[in-house]
């Protein structure tokens, strides 16, 4: 049995990933399927993403496919409205801010109402200091706003990695949107899942996972000390026990 060829760490798009994984596999199209590749392909990069994410210091990561807008979204408020809808590409929220008049803004704090062992009144909250509670797809806001405002609600967000379609693997120029240095793991997270599940090729497997927890070593170090300009800040927490 050959053994398995250490990529070099360059930009790949999906065409050039395709061809790796390929090689790596030992399979044609015909035997490990495009559409079967591309769910390989797009769960590594999910998990990719969450090494990411898990990883990162204060340089936020976002997919750089992403390129006519930033990782935040707006809402208009209404009046008598609590529960508001949270983007569907949203994976973790970072901040939220609120403007109940369209020209003040003041910074929502999150809040479980687990918290509360009374009912929960307006009257306990105020619009200079409100709250939010997050649910699975939405939030509700405390207190409620009680007339409309445009683009009164801004959520600034980690949201989802761009997945590949049928149509680009077609077209194979989509480059993935992290680092072009840890492309490779894409191939390499693909080969592995054929080369084990499908055809229980352990010892060739076993190689690729090697190689894919160096790799992700690495990647995980790359991540978490991108911002190097910037000090270690030390906050104390004030605890009411009261």
């Amino acid at each position: 049995m050959s053994p398995i060829k250490i990529i070099n760490k360059k930009t790949m798009n999906i065409l050039e990933i395709n061809t790796k994984i390929t090689f790596n596999a030992r399979a044609s199209t015909d035997q490990y399927l495009p559409a079967n590749r591309l769910i390989d392909v797009n769960n590594a990069l999910d998990e990719i993403h969450i090494e990411i994410l898990q990883s990162a210091d204060g340089a936020d990561f976002d997919d750089k496919n992403y390129t006519s807008d930033f990782p935040e979204s707006t809402k208009d408020l209404v009046a008598d409205q609590a529960d508001y809808s949270l983007p569907t590409d949203l994976i973790k929220e970072k901040r939220l801010t609120v403007s109940y008049d369209g020209t003040n803004w003041y910074k929502a704090k999150p809040f479980d109402i687990n918290e509360s062992g009374i009912y929960l009144k307006n009257d306990y909250f105020s619009e200079e200091a409100p709250y939010y509670d997050l649910h699975d797809n939405s939030l509700n806001l405390y207190p409620t706003p009680t007339a409309d405002v445009t683009a009164g609600l801004k959520i600034w967000m980690s949201r989802n990695m761009e997945l590949f379609s049928s149509a680009e693997v077609t077209a194979g120029t989509k480059e993935p949107g992290f680092d072009r240095q840890f492309h490779y793991l894409i191939p390499l997270k693909a080969s592995w899942q054929w080369l084990f599940y499908k055809l229980n090729d352990y010892a060739g497997a076993d190689r690729i996972k090697q190689q894919i927890d160096e790799g992700m070593f690495k990647l995980k170090q790359h991540y978490s000390d991108k911002q190097r300009d910037g000090n270690m800040i030390v906050k104390a927490e004030v605890v009411d026990y009261e």
